[in-house]
């Protein structure tokens, strides 16, 4: 067993491999005879379960010293989800078929989530429940609010009553913040983010982010619309 433990190339101390000596045995010479200080290494059960015990409490990758090792500091916890009532507090048409709908948390504690996540809505229409997920489009350096970009869609049963039946002091209830889609904390020098129509929405949550907490870092923002006029916030975004 003791040749497949310990690679040849390794030379380890004597006393790693000492055994209880046996009864009577003691170092030194009796009658001009040298006596052996330790027990040989037997086999049997006892003796291989004694030297297993002490090569595990000797060897750092089997127990021993490895149990006590400092652990280093982890990064800080990422926001936790929670269900929440959220009161919209304006409304604002970024474009003819898109509307920016703003919100707070009715308890006024101000929604930890990471630029680039999203909520899910919890919805009742017409007497149906639905559950529909939105990006935020804000930053989450601003406390004020949190923002979520909405498309009209043709025949889009929750898209098209959110752009109609959301007004400012409208409650509705969600859960979040979900996702790990995000550049935070740490982003990289060079930023690519790539985005089409209502795609962007979690990308300018990025930028905006980016620019707010004054980030070192580079972005190259390309982004597809149908016109010009198509832009969300385009003005911005330039």
């Amino acid at each position: 067993v003791l040749p497949d433990l310990i690679a040849p190339q390794q030379t380890w101390p004597r006393k790693l491999f000492q055994m209880r000596r046996e009864p009577g045995r003691q170092s030194g010479t009796q009658s001009g005879t040298p006596v052996d200080n330790q027990a040989p290494i037997q086999s049997g059960k006892q003796s291989g379960g004694t030297f297993v015990g002490k090569l595990a409490g000797k060897l750092p990758f089997m127990g021993g010293d490895a149990r006590r090792q400092p652990v280093g500091k982890l990064a800080a916890p990422a926001p936790g989800q929670r269900r929440f009532m959220a009161q919209c507090t304006e409304v604002i048409d970024a474009t003819a078929d898109v509307k920016a709908l703003r919100f707070v948390d009715q308890t006024g504690e101000a929604l930890d989530y990471l630029p680039g996540q999203f909520v899910t809505l919890e919805l009742e229409i017409a007497g149906q429940k639905v559950y529909r997920s939105y990006t935020m489009s804000s930053s989450p350096a601003n406390p004020a609010y949190f923002e979520l970009t909405v498309k009209r869609v043709d025949g889009g049963l929750v898209s098209n009553w959110l752009c109609d039946q959301i007004k400012p002091g409208t409650t509705l209830s969600m859960t979040g913040p979900h996702g790990q889609f995000t550049c935070a904390p740490k982003p990289r020098k060079k930023l690519l983010f790539l985005s089409a129509g209502s795609g962007v929405t979690p990308m300018l949550s990025m930028a905006r982010w980016v620019r707010d907490t004054q980030q070192d870092c580079d972005i190259v923002f390309f982004h597809c619309a149908r016109t010009s006029k198509d832009l969300i916030f385009g003005e911005e975004v330039a």
